[in-house]
């Protein structure tokens, strides 16, 4: 069984997260909630993008560019906080983020998920480690965004 495609697929899923994560934190820095939950949740990714990086590397399988994690983050993180752009976002933008955001995370753990069934299929007891510790961080990502949207909805769509 090829397990190369589930981990590329994680890693891809992982990638598109941390994108969905800084763009949430940094265009809504000012909910200081959002913007340190949303970083340490990239934290969290940035570990699943090395675990990845080094399961791809034994398998001999191309490691994405995008996958340099450091560097990813900081480009985003410049890109995103772009000068001029210090307003205050609306209750609704945030809203739309997070919802964006949350479909990500859904993404990523299904991705985490599919992997799970592959480290089974395979027998391979240290992929389904990294797996079932990916897909239960992921869940938490998920579970964190959908109370933000939960406590947010409310007062956003008073204000509105």
């Amino acid at each position: 069984m090829n397990v190369g495609a589930p981990i590329e697929e994680v890693q891809s899923a992982e990638i598109a997260l941390v994108r969905q994560l800084v763009q949430l934190a940094e265009h809504h820095r000012f909910e200081s909630d959002v913007y340190q939950t949303g970083m340490s949740r990239v934290d969290v990714c940035a570990q699943h993008l090395c675990q990845i990086r080094t399961l791809l590397e034994k398998l001999g399988t191309p490691v994405a560019e995008t996958a340099d994690v450091s560097g990813l983050i900081e480009g985003l993180r410049r890109a995103v906080a772009a000068p001029g752009d210090r307003t205050v976002a609306s209750g609704l933008a945030l809203l739309c983020d997070l919802r964006e955001c949350y479909a990500s995370a859904h993404r990523t753990e299904i991705s985490w998920i599919m992997l799970q069934q592959a480290a089974k299929a395979t027998r391979d007891e240290e992929l389904l480690d990294i797996a079932n510790n990916g897909a239960a961080e992921t869940e938490q990502t998920w579970k964190w965004l959908r109370t933000r949207v939960k406590d947010a909805t409310p007062q956003a769509l008073a204000a509105g």
